[in-house]
């Protein structure tokens, strides 16, 4: 019977394509477009959630049965001559008795026939032998509303069958986020209306686990460090991987887990099938430590998986800390007779990752050492120990403070210059014109309340001190706890008519920062306006985390220091193969310092696509080819530059050490160059340079490589290494 049926429906559909192109196209164009938004509701529809699919859906399966029984009444209705007449499809004898008279009758008749019958088209019961080009509709329609309503209910049924099926085919893209924390739920919402996401969260009651079902993700419940898992998600050949769990012992695991899947799989044929695919994954981890990630790179399986090029590490609190430097603290750049002050709230993690950000990348045209004042609280007191054993090279140690009568707050103006050693640190290395520390930076108790007067009277005398450019940067737990100590601080700073700029840390409520935001007051340049910083959504979004300008200047960076001394080009090893992990950083930090030194020029790099977008005013060649050979202001950041290395290199924990006899490091002649290049591989060993001393002190062959940054930053901001080392088209703008 059923067999029968669908021939006859197979047969009329034919049949109707022969003879009525236009209904039969329609109706497929409709049902393209219903497997389209099945297959690629994100990428095709920008449904951004899963509700929004659904409600889709749901209206066209609505309107679609509904079409079909509009069409098939209106057919049979117009096609109906005489109820007496009216054929009864079923071949059951019919019981009902035809009206004998009247038109109004008649019509009821009619209209009750072709409604029965319309409804028999759906069901799979009715007359398809009518030419009627409403009944083909009709029957297109029921064709495709009973296509479409089983494939629900397969997919329903065998659910988990389908989602094994798509994960196990290699060619289908996916994007892997193992973790659904602040980070991962924010790559989420980045991704989620674009890419096929695959969600590994081990606890059940994660907080962004509805909103990921929201949005049509796949969620796997487990663990990232189980390779069986990994493996059955597809991580291996994903287009990206995220590791997010906010665990550094569980994000290396996973990877190791990815590079032996890479490894396993590295056949023959398969060689061939990710050469084809490109199927090697971009990996993105979280880590909290950096040598971590040292150990990583340096790991044999990492290097033969292939991952080694692939592998990008980042990290919240450092990128929140990076942001901030580049994007605020320059825009308090100081004038040459005056000094930049910095005073933080609080020693958290944010505090101590921003202090350092700060003491090795806000070197300006003042060419002075900034200045820190750390309050801590009783709690953080084991912090403040642990980070001057850590970093005894950031800053004086407290005898020295002491001895020159320094509490917290005032430093003498002689210890802003770099070759000063009125105040030097714990570890001291040799007397002279020797830098030893990176920054003047005391550490000092918090106050009991933030609004005692002795505070604020600390805060009016630097505010009022024209020589000092004030900041002060609230690093407080809790964001509903330290908005409401920092606006009760900035009342009070407006009442006393203190002009100090207030910056408040709240990671993980964007609400209250933009709460923040639009209060008036807080406008940038108002009277001790509040600023927050340090959000989720900003330092690690996907844009901010996979399109960092400061990668790719890093290489371009790091391939002119090769090309410049000697190195062919085409044997200069990739950037992540470093073993040398003070050269790898070093260049990212330079990398950083970029915006420092456009901002000597008067401007900045940006896309050209933006710059266009935002009507800037775009550096023409000609302009561009005259700061190259003009080389305005070339040795001031030639200087800034040497600050910047040196200060990075003592953070790092590098010492100096002298030339000792018997060596030339700049000698022409070549087996004392080569004597040289011996002992300085030692020093390398020991992490000794003899070149922490001010920029004038210099040989002239040092301050050659500072100078050749310069024109690299110039070249690569500009655009004119085309796309080398950028992903996109770069530009120099004037800064507005």
């Amino acid at each position: 019977m059923i067999p029968h049926i669908l021939a006859n429906y197979w047969q009329n559909f034919l049949w109707s394509l022969s003879t009525s192109n236009v209904p039969v196209v329609v109706l497929l164009f409709i049902f393209i477009i219903f497997l389209l938004t099945k297959l690629f509701p994100r990428q095709l529809f920008g449904f951004r959630s899963r509700r929004r699919q659904r409600f889709f859906e749901s209206v066209f399966v609505i309107f679609l049965g509904t079409f079909a029984i509009g069409c098939g009444f209106w057919g049979h209705f117009s096609s109906t001559e005489n109820p007496a007449d009216s054929v009864n499809p079923t071949g059951v004898e019919s019981t009902a008795v035809a009206p004998s008279s009247g038109k109004s009758e008649d019509d009821f008749w009619k209209i009750e026939t072709a409604f029965y019958q319309a409804l028999q088209l759906i069901s799979f019961d009715g007359d398809l032998s009518s030419p009627n080009p409403a009944i083909m509709f009709a029957v297109v329609c029921s064709v495709l509303l009973a296509f479409i309503v089983a494939s629900e209910a397969l997919q329903k049924l065998f659910h988990n069958s389908f989602l094994t099926l798509y994960l196990s085919l290699s060619f289908l893209p996916r994007t892997v986020i193992c973790g659904l924390g602040h980070v991962g739920s924010q790559l989420m919402e980045d991704l989620g209306n674009r890419r096929t996401l695959v969600i590994v969260e081990k606890n059940p009651e994660n907080i962004h686990l509805e909103r990921a079902r929201e949005m049509g993700a796949i969620i796997i419940q487990g663990d990232a460090r189980s390779e069986k898992l990994l493996k059955s998600v597809g991580a291996h050949f994903a287009k990206e991987v995220f590791l997010t769990t906010g665990n550094d012992e569980v994000n290396a695991e996973a990877i190791l887990d990815i590079a032996d899947l890479l490894k396993q799989q590295q056949s023959s044929n398969w060689k061939r099938l990710s050469a084809f695919l490109k199927r090697t994954p971009k990996i993105y981890m979280q880590l909290n430590h950096a040598n971590v990630a040292k150990m990583l790179r340096e790991s044999s399986l990492i290097k033969e998986s292939g991952l080694q090029d692939r592998l990008n590490v980042f990290n919240a609190v450092e990128a929140a800390a990076e942001n901030f430097v580049t994007e605020t603290v320059i825009q308090h750049r100081p004038q040459n007779h005056q000094v930049n002050h910095y005073v933080f709230y609080g020693f958290n993690q944010m505090g101590q990752r921003l202090a350092l950000k700060i003491a090795e990348l806000a070197h300006f045209d003042n060419l002075k050492r900034s200045r820190m004042t750390i309050l801590y609280s009783e709690e953080e007191q084991v912090q403040v120990d642990a980070f001057r054993i850590q970093y005894p090279h950031f800053g004086p140690s407290e005898s020295s403070l002491k001895a020159a009568g320094v509490a917290g707050w005032e430093f003498p103006k002689e210890a802003d210059h770099w070759g000063s050693q009125c105040l030097r640190p714990e570890d001291q290395f040799e007397d002279g014109h020797v830098v030893e520390y990176a920054i003047n930076a005391d550490f000092w108790p918090q106050p009991v309340s933030i609004l005692e007067q002795s505070f604020l009277n600390q805060l009016k005398t630097l505010s009022d001190d024209p020589s000092i450019v004030p900041m002060l940067i609230l690093c407080i737990e809790g964001d509903t706890a330290s908005t409401s100590q920092a606006d009760e601080l900035q009342s009070e700073l407006l009442q006393q008519r203190i002009d100090m700029p207030l910056f408040l840390w709240i990671p993980n409520q964007p609400q209250i920062a933009n709460m923040i935001r639009s209060c008036h007051r807080n406008r940038p340049g108002e009277l001790a306006s509040l600023q927050p910083f340090g959000e989720c959504h900003t330092c690690c979004s996907y844009d901010a985390i996979s399109k960092n300008l400061k990668d790719e200047l890093a290489n371009a960076f790091y391939v002119a220091y090769e090309v410049k001394y000697g190195t062919p080009a085409e044997r200069i090893p990739p950037l992540s193969s470093l073993t040398d992990d003070f050269s790898y950083w070093s260049n990212f930090s330079a990398a950083l310092h970029t915006v420092f030194k456009l901002d000597v020029l008067g401007l900045e790099v940006m896309k050209l696509k933006q710059a266009n977008q935002d009507q800037r005013t775009i550096l023409s060649e000609s302009e561009i080819q005259t700061l190259i050979s003009e080389k305005p202001h070339e040795v001031m950041i030639a200087e800034m530059e040497h600050n910047r290395w040196m200060a990075e290199r003592l953070l790092r924990g590098w010492k100096y050490e002298g030339v000792p006899e018997g060596h030339d490091p700049y000698s022409k002649d070549e087996q004392t160059m080569e004597k040289w290049k011996a002992f300085k591989k030692q020093m390398t060993a020991r992490k000794t340079r003899h070149l922490f001393i001010p920029y004038d002190d210099l040989h002239e062959n040092e301050g050659v490589k500072d100078k050749t940054q310069v024109e690299v930053m110039l070249k690569y901001c500009s655009g004119q290494y085309d796309n080398k080392f950028a992903k996109e088209k770069l530009c120099l703008v004037k800064k507005v």
